[in-house]
């Protein structure tokens, strides 16, 4: 700026030096006609202030106007702004060590920052479409935030380590909210969104045209928010979302969500859970661990739960699985050891590794005939389970498949079903007669059942038909 103002000033001294010069030798013509020297010094003037000028208003215009008074933060739009806050540069504290005294390095290109600690209370004006990301993070006295209906997304950590911020309330335009947006804000005990929505508008704004997301770690370790009701913009729960989030008992999802993302409701509080119809896909231990999850509804639009969704939810009794899901990952539900039934889908071809590995209290199970194969440890230690139904659809079944079921006491399996893995030398000293009718063979000592259970295979529809080959 002093390059600047110096360098104008030589311009301008310049130009009056020689329209002094030429005013002296010709006063009479001299402002009927100025020297071209001094016009082009003044052109340059002009030019150069206009230039300055326009790039003032223009970087001025765009940024929010804002006014701080008696711990009130009141923020608008800048004159030529879209309503958009700048996305702001934030690092976070971090100490330098010294032989002597450690110190904290912070810095923040947000306007306010420097005066966070006062901040009691926000207010956005209407105008406003986005909250800039680390727009208020670190105002650790922050208690309450009024977000107007133009806000139509959040900023990557918006408000994250606000400490004292109790209460938001999002209205139903917001679509997006950014990652770690309510990061660690360990006061915030609601969240809340009015739920009357122009269902019309909504899926076609949000969930076809720009789906709405809640990113990663958006609410992460809010651990006094006890409820939540997810706006009917957001199509995608993201990663960790609610992660920790120990009190929250009640969660309101989205009608238009169609996925809940890894982890999304790991280790939090819920008790009863609706997935709404329209969510195709439950990620990796997306309820995982949940202690006090009772109950979850899983509805017919969903294709595909992931690895561990609902692993260690040890308080969960019951569960249907609709005919629309194609695909159990592995360890979906193990260690829920208070599920009593569940009801398995009709489309499934495979039950993977670990599904229900742990959960003591299943008694029995129908597997869907259409399955094809069990994997590995799939109901290990399922100690209460006295009855299976294993179809004739079934041709091969894993390791330790059903080890550790004590009550299980008989289990018939189709008459061509093999064990895995094959002991390939005693089959290849016994004759396909003996392969057919041995002890071995009928008592499946392969290591799929405990000793205690009797392995019934069901005769061949044909009596002249041959086991396949291991």
């Amino acid at each position: 700026m002093k390059l600047l103002i110096k360098f104008l000033t030589d311009i301008m001294t310049s130009a009056g030096e020689e329209f002094g010069k030429h005013l002296g030798k010709n006063a009479s013509n001299a402002l009927q006609k100025p020297p071209k020297k001094a016009l082009k010094g003044m052109v340059a003037v002009i030019s150069v202030l206009l230039v300055f000028g326009v790039c003032y208003l223009g970087y001025w215009g765009v940024q929010p106007k804002w006014t701080l008074s008696n711990g009130t933060l009141t923020i608008s739009k800048g004159l030529f702004s879209n309503g958009e806050m700048p996305d702001y540069q934030f690092d976070k504290p971090y100490e330098v060590e010294d032989e002597n005294f450690g110190y904290e390095i912070l810095f923040s290109s947000v306007p306010w920052f420097g005066r966070r600690e006062e901040i009691t209370s926000v207010i956005i004006r209407n105008g406003v479409t986005h909250i800039g990301a680390a727009a208020f993070a670190e105002c650790k006295n922050l208690k309450t935030v009024r977000i107007p209906q133009s806000v139509i997304s959040i900023g990557d950590y918006a408000f994250s380590d606000c400490l004292s911020l109790k209460a938001v309330s999002l209205p139903d335009s917001v679509r997006n909210i950014g990652a770690y947006a309510f990061n660690q804000c360990e006061s915030l005990a609601n969240v809340s969104i009015p739920m009357e929505y122009d269902r019309e508008h909504v899926d076609v704004w949000y969930t076809y045209d720009n789906p709405g997301e809640i990113k990663e770690y958006a609410f992460r370790q809010c651990i006094n928010l006890s409820h939540a009701d997810i706006p009917g913009g957001v199509a995608v729960i993201g990663y960790c979302a609610f992660d920790e989030c120990a009190a929250l008992t009640d969660v309101s999802i989205s009608p238009n969500a169609t996925e809940i993302g890894s982890y999304a409701f790991f280790r939090s509080g819920l008790t009863d859970v609706k997935i709404p119809s329209g969510v195709v896909y439950i990620g990796w231990h997306a309820f995982r661990n949940c202690q006090n999850l009772r109950s979850v509804e899983i509805p017919n639009s969903v294709e595909t739960i992931d690895m561990g969704a609902f692993q260690d939810c040890a308080s969960l009794e019951s569960v249907e699985i609709p005919d629309s899901v194609k695909y159990v990952a592995q360890s979906a539900f193990e260690g829920c050891s208070s599920l009593r039934s569940v009801k398995l889908s009709q489309s499934l071809t495979h039950i993977s590794p670990r599904t229900f590995l742990g959960c003591s209290s299943l008694t029995s199970v129908e597997i869907p005939d259409g399955v094809q194969d069990i994997s590995n440890l799939a109901f290990q230690d399922c100690s209460s389970l006295v009855h299976v139904e294993i179809p004739d659809s079934v041709k091969s079944i894993g390791i330790e498949v059903f080890r550790g079921c004590t009550e299980l006491s008989s289990v018939s399996i189709p008459w061509d079903m093999q064990f895995f893995p094959w002991d390939e030398q005693l089959m290849a000293d016994s004759s396909e007669t003996q392969r057919r009718h041995s002890d071995f063979f009928n008592s499946g000592d392969l290591d799929s059942f405990d000793d205690t259970t009797t392995v019934i295979r069901r005769p061949a529809p044909d009596v002249d038909a041959v086991l396949p080959s291991p």
